[in-house]
């Protein structure tokens, strides 16, 4: 991992992220899916702040290109899958690539908690999963102070339930974040309310 960038609540002082690279599954964990090719398992903790005060996380994380190499693995296909552990199930993340440095592809992915997290791949790019329309900001004239409401339409468009991590950006910077559960091919209304300032 490259860098963790956590928007907290003004008020939040001196979170501490960890991150520890495990040599195998905790007992009791099930394995990623069997045609995906596991780079790393890691734990990452937060410190000092609960999951319900993380406004939005970015991860930036590398993967050696002459890993993807040595095991036919897409450089598309890289997953940062969460295990839930109230469920007892992992949860893909798609991260998206966002360049290339050293020998190794950098990746960018959004979180909405921290856990137990495996990077893995697969030989296939993967299938598109999400489609996002609709897109409105009202109203179209902004005011500062002023409310303005952000939304769009997400919609699964596979035949399996899936999870989609909306992202509000202002400015290059993350603004806040929304995580839908869409049950299979079905569509999900997310919206954002903020009153910009100058």
């Amino acid at each position: 991992i490259r860098r963790v960038m956590v928007k907290f609540p003004a008020d939040r002082e001196k979170p501490v992220i960890e991150v520890e690279v495990l040599e195998g599954l905790p007992p009791g964990v099930p394995g990623v899916s069997k045609d995906r090719v596991v780079s790393d398992i890691m734990s990452t903790t937060g410190q000092n702040f609960t999951s319900e005060e993380l406004v939005v996380a970015q991860i930036i994380l590398a993967v050696e290109r002459s890993w993807l190499q040595a095991n036919d693995v897409h450089e598309w296909s890289v997953e940062f899958t969460r295990f839930d552990e109230e469920s007892g199930v992992w949860k893909p993340a798609l991260a998206n690539r966002i360049g290339e440095e050293d020998g190794q592809i950098l990746y960018s992915l959004v979180v909405n908690e921290f856990s137990l997290w495996t990077i893995s791949g697969s030989s296939e790019p993967p299938p598109v999963i999400f489609k996002v329309d609709d897109l409105v900001v009202s109203p179209d004239s902004v005011s500062q102070g002023e409310p303005v409401t952000i939304s769009a339409t997400v919609s699964n468009i596979l035949a399996e339930p899936a999870e989609y991590v909306a992202v509000l950006w202002i400015n290059g910077a993350m603004h806040s974040s929304q995580t839908l559960a869409l049950g299979p091919n079905t569509s999900k209304q997310v919206g954002f309310e903020l009153s910009p300032n100058e």
